[in-house]
């Protein structure tokens, strides 16, 4: 690729007028939601009878529908960010408070499902959302999903619930400048609508769609790293792989990015662990490199690096580029597969210039699935966007595709490497 991926942001957001007729600004560059809400006296007048009803609903207002083109394809929905709600959360507040009401009837069953130790455990969070709505009604959704107890392979005993319970407790102190509260309910909310991570003001892309990736299949894995980098004990976490995770100085405070709590964690510390030889400078936004040259965002190489020491050696994880294969159309094909078996791709995209411009930085999404033949993706500045596999073919650079089941096996059948590649 002939410009790293990463230093491409969203754009500053002009003023914008919202349905509800309020005023709403763009801070800096991150870029707030301008999607229509949907009124409470849309939604339906009975409790949900199926998790996946609870979760529609949900949607319907935490990622609602938009009509937007996006640098690559069409933006479908836009999700709102868990730092968001003195314009958003609170403006929705009937209807969320409604949802989370009628939610208890698939959420007493899950509870009563738990152990007495998980109700304990549960009861802890929901303790910590008395002044979150939104957090209150992902917690809900985790639970009733069976996120908050899964496993998966290679993730020991801890669970999303008991590690999130352990950030809850009191005795467990955390680094000076994080609150508690707002560490575990972003956490949760991020967790249960991956949609909402987002890089805002960073060009931090590449380690976005990872997070994006550790959100959608890992999320106890993910919860747990983010809950050491915030301790205020040694500020390090252990991997997969035997590699370490490192917070990176500063990000126990507002670094003024418009990025949450957990994000802010996750992603400095993931560019820091990206490079092997640079270090990472999250003021600067910058990679140090030890001639003294400063570097700017990633690449799918550095991806993988980064999916295999979060994952560890029982998972299959591989980069390949475009010119590994026959043609374009053949890399879409196989990304096409993989994600519609249930297994994530991200993706370098190279970013198409208007007439007469040079080629700029790309952008790293992650792909998620295949609907009406358009391939669906989380973009890392909180969005669910779709493209044609044409437009997909178009701009894509690397790909990085994951075994999310674990066994060392490709996903899909990849092609051979030709000879000097």
């Amino acid at each position: 690729m002939n410009a790293p991926i990463g230093p491409m942001r969203p754009e500053a957001s002009p003023v914008t007028i919202r349905q509800d007729g309020l005023q709403v600004t763009g801070i800096g560059t991150a870029k707030p939601s301008t999607a229509l809400f949907t009124a409470d006296a849309d939604l339906p007048g009975k409790p949900p009878a199926t998790a996946a009803e609870a979760r529609s609903r949900a949607e319907r207002i935490v990622v609602p529908v938009v009509v937007e083109q996006s640098n690559y394809g069409q933006t479908e929905r836009e999700a709102l960010k868990p730092d968001e709600y003195h314009f958003y959360w609170r403006v929705n507040l009937v209807p969320i408070e409604k949802m989370v009401k009628e939610n208890a009837v698939l959420v007493q069953p899950a509870l009563k499902a738990l152990s007495d130790p998980q109700r304990k455990q549960f009861q802890a969070l929901w303790n910590q959302t008395v002044d979150d709505i939104g957090a209150r009604l992902s917690l809900q959704l985790l639970l009733i999903e069976g996120t908050l107890t899964a496993q998966a392979p290679g993730e020991g005993n801890g669970t999303l619930l008991s590690h999130l319970e352990h950030l809850a407790s009191p005795k467990v102190p955390l680094m000076k400048g994080l609150e508690r509260a707002a560490l575990i309910c972003d956490m949760m909310q991020e967790i249960a609508f991956p949609s909402s991570i987002s890089q805002r003001s960073k060009g931090t892309c590449t380690m976005t769609a990872v997070q994006m990736f550790m959100a959608k299949q890992r999320p106890a894995e993910l919860a747990r790293i983010i809950g050491q980098l915030a301790a205020a004990s040694e500020p390090v976490a252990p991997l997969a792989n035997g590699d370490v995770l490192r917070r990176e100085p500063g990000t126990e405070t507002d670094d003024e990015s418009g990025r949450t709590v957990p994000s802010r964690l996750f992603q400095a510390a993931a560019m820091e662990y990206m490079d092997e030889v640079g270090d990472y400078d999250n003021a600067l936004d910058r990679q140090r490199q030890p001639d003294g040259s400063l570097t700017a965002g990633g690449s799918g190489t550095k991806m993988a690096r980064t999916l295999k020491g979060l994952l560890g050696p029982g998972y299959y994880v591989e980069r390949l580029s475009s010119d590994q294969f026959e043609s374009p159309k053949a890399m879409v094909a196989v990304i096409a597969e993989s994600v519609s078996n249930g297994h994530p791709v991200a993706i370098s995209l190279q970013h198409l210039p208007a007439l007469g411009e040079e080629i700029g930085s790309g952008h790293a999404v992650l792909m998620t699935g295949v609907t009406n033949n358009r391939l669906d993706y989380l973009n890392p500045w909180g969005k669910v966007e779709s493209m044609s596999f044409d437009q997909l073919a178009e701009t894509v650079v690397e790909a990085v595709f994951v075994n999310s089941n674990g066994p060392q096996a490709p996903v899909v059948a990849l092609p051979t490497i030709p000879a000097g590649r």
